[in-house]
């Protein structure tokens, strides 16, 4: 399937008007069960952490938005976080 195709097949036309104006922050975070291993790979590939809290949260700022690690209970990861940041309340 070429370019175009895709477009029109799952995509809308026209675009429907965003309801909200977002900044640029956004941010991701996963739930490691072996969440040591986890921080040890992430650390290795971006650096040491620029949020600690307590045992089972650290975090990386990755530009103006964060990759968040938490603890998890089984598997890893199996849920995901989004944060959307809007300065405009809806209309």
């Amino acid at each position: 399937m070429d370019y175009e195709t895709y477009r029109k097949s799952y995509f809308t036309d026209p675009r429907p008007a965003p309801r909200f104006d977002f900044t640029g922050t956004f941010g991701v975070t996963l739930y490691y069960e072996e969440f040591e291993q986890a921080v040890d790979y992430y650390s290795r590939v971006l650096g040491p952490p620029a949020y600690v809290e307590g045992e089972g949260t650290r975090g990386w700022a990755i530009g103006p938005g964060w990759l968040t690690l938490l603890q998890g209970e089984k598997g890893s990861p199996r849920n995901t976080d989004l944060l959307v940041v809007s300065p405009k309340s809806a209309p």
